[in-house]
């Protein structure tokens, strides 16, 4: 099974193996456009942590992707996509049969 990443796309999320690297990071697909919300975290030590800490987000921000090209295939129970991209743009995305 393993990590994914998520994708937001018509107001719903899905899952995706196609992105960098897959560590639960955020996605949307905004206005033909792919952007990744960028996080920062800090090492919170704490005793009752099973690994003595946790990463804590201390900050976010949305950023476009301009320097984005490829394919993200992304999916659901119900329905998979592949949208294909050119400088963080929108070219194509088509159904697939699941």
């Amino acid at each position: 099974m393993g990590m994914f990443d998520y994708i937001h796309y018509n107001g719903k999320e899905y899952q995706t193996k196609d992105t960098p690297m897959q560590t639960l990071a955020e996605y949307e697909i905004r206005d033909d456009e792919l952007w990744y919300n960028h996080v920062e975290y800090k090492w919170v030590e704490s005793d009752r942590d099973l690994f003595g800490g946790h990463l804590e987000p201390i900050s976010s921000e949305w950023e476009r992707l301009s320097d984005f090209d490829g394919s993200i295939q992304f999916y659901d129970e119900k329905v998979v996509y592949l949208a294909l991209f050119w400088e963080g743009r929108l070219i194509r995305i088509k159904q697939l049969d699941r």
